[in-house]
This record gives structure tokens, C-alpha cells and sequence, in this order.
């Protein structure tokens, strides 16, 4: 039986898994550029400041709790920053 095919579907997965969540939060703030190009620049610098960064469990926690809260729709108000976490709240 070849299992190829099932590795390449698994694979991707299993390394998404693997991400930490800071890293995670930023791609889903990259995702909102306009311009897929910078979607692409922002990802890729995310991944690399990423990987000369240890985040704390503390760290990872709070980004973990906004990944649901954040979403492209308000991003440049202090409220869509602050669901982010790109911004702290008043």
C-alpha cells in the first residue's frame, strides 16, 4: 500500500499543529493585508522573528486567547487592536 499520498495530507497538518500560537495570531493578522504580496511578506517575517523568539507558556496562552476574538473586520480601531492583541485595552 502507498502510504505518499496520506503522508502529504498528513504531514502539513501535524507541523501546523507544531506552531505555536503567537505565530499563529500573527498569520491570522497578516491574512488581513489587502494585498497578497504583503500577506506573504508579513508571514514570512512573522516566521522568522518567530524562530529567534522563546515564547512563555504564559505568552502562548494569550495569544491563544485571541485568535478567536481577532478578525480583519476593525482591525485599524483600538477595539479590533485590542482583540488582537495588538493593543492593550484602556
Amino acid at each position: 500500500m502507498n502510504l505518499r499520498p496520506l503522508a502529504c495530507l498528513v504531514l502539513p497538518l501535524a507541523l501546523l499543529a507544531c506552531e505555536n500560537k503567537c505565530l499563529t495570531l500573527a498569520k491570522k493578522v497578516c491574512g488581513c493585508e489587502r494585498v497578497a504580496s504583503e500577506v506573504d511578506t508579513c508571514r514570512t517575517r512573522a516566521e522568522s522573528e518567530s524562530s529567534n523568539l522563546d515564547i512563555t507558556s504564559s505568552q502562548e496562552d494569550y495569544c491563544e486567547s485571541k485568535i478567536d476574538t481577532c478578525s480583519c473586520d476593525g482591525l485599524d480601531t483600538p477595539e479590533g487592536q485590542i482583540a488582537c492583541g495588538l493593543a492593550n485595552a484602556p
